[in-house]
């Protein structure tokens, strides 16, 4: 006979909590190099206020047209949606050595790499759906 067990409001079978006990403990791993999701916004003061609405997220950094908002390990870049420094972007940190080993790829051998205004150091570059990637180093 089957057991079950509630989760996220429905009945599901217990060997399938196991499953997603395993495979959610592998996610957190993963997310921990995920450094910030950047979007676009139409004000980062009022986007600052709604944020901080739903959860108290410190402000990291906050400018006209940029800011940085911060919830535990989770950042938000808040991009003015009429600035073009930045576009909407996945933001993924990196060590020293990652950075040098992913600029001696040829598909990355053109790559600009800058310092930021925080004195991180990176580059942006599209995958192969078009999605922008930021690998930074700070």
């Amino acid at each position: 006979m089957t057991q079950y067990r509630r989760c996220f409001f429905n009945l599901i079978p217990v060997k399938s909590v196991r499953f997603l006990r395993t495979n959610i403990v592998f996610l957190q791993i993963i997310i921990k190099f995920l450094m910030h999701v950047a979007i676009y916004v139409d004000s980062i003061e009022e986007a600052v206020k709604y944020y901080q609405s739903i959860l108290p997220f410190e402000v990291k950094y906050e400018s006209y047209d940029w800011g940085l908002i911060q919830y535990k390990n989770n950042r938000i870049a808040l991009l003015r949606r009429d600035s073009t420094r930045h576009e909407p972007h996945i933001g993924i940190e990196i060590g020293p050595q990652d950075l040098e080993a992913i600029l001696q790829k040829p598909e990355f051998a053109n790559a600009h790499v800058e310092k930021h205004r925080d004195g991180s150091v990176g580059f942006y570059t599209k995958d192969i759906y078009g999605n922008t990637l930021e690998f930074i180093h700070l």
